[in-house]
């Protein structure tokens, strides 16, 4: 098997992530790339984009893009829809501790990085750097944290197009959730 490698400026080999799905979303600038594990049973990355991607070419799509195709569909339709979503995120145990965090706020409410991370006896800025690595995008809705003065950011980002997106999706769940 190969694996396939990028360069970073120190000629280090990292590993370049292998899309599996691109869906589009309501919004023309946004669309949703799934890749999956090493068996395709779960996702394993969700990354959100503003251009279509290139895709594996998988002979038979595995069931598992079917079952995120119809939560996506639903979620925009309603970001209350609930699925079980086979999901493969890979982190430290303390991004996970954070991650299982973000699923208990609801729909339309947001935290900010200080509250959770006094559940978590942590920084807030450790909690911002899970948030930022969180693999899982809009599954794992990192999207609902914000900063104690405003939005805070959003995948690295302070501002441009990530931070539009997560103002875009907290006003998509807000609307719904009213």
């Amino acid at each position: 098997m190969v694996r396939a490698v990028s360069r970073t400026h120190h000629d280090v080999a990292m590993p370049v992530r292998r899309y599996d799905a691109c869906f589009p979303t309501p919004r023309d600038d946004l669309f949703v790339i799934a890749g999956l594990n090493a068996d395709h049973s779960a996702i394993s990355n969700i990354d959100l984009q503003p251009r279509p991607v290139d895709v594996y070419p998988h002979a038979v799509p595995p069931p598992v893009l079917a079952t995120l195709a119809s939560w996506l569909g639903a979620y925009f339709a309603d970001p209350a829809a609930t699925f079980d979503l086979p999901l493969d995120p890979s982190g430290t145990p303390f991004q996970r501790d954070v991650w299982r965090q973000l699923h208990v706020i609801e729909v339309g409410r947001t935290r900010c990085y200080g509250d959770i991370a006094q559940r978590l006896r942590t920084s807030a800025r450790a909690v911002g750097n899970a948030c930022r690595a969180n693999p899982i995008a809009l599954i794992v809705p990192c999207h609902r944290v914000v900063s104690i003065q405003g939005l805070g950011g959003y995948a690295g980002a302070t501002s441009g197009w990530k931070l539009s997106v997560k103002k875009w999706l907290l006003e998509h769940e807000q609307r719904r959730a009213r």
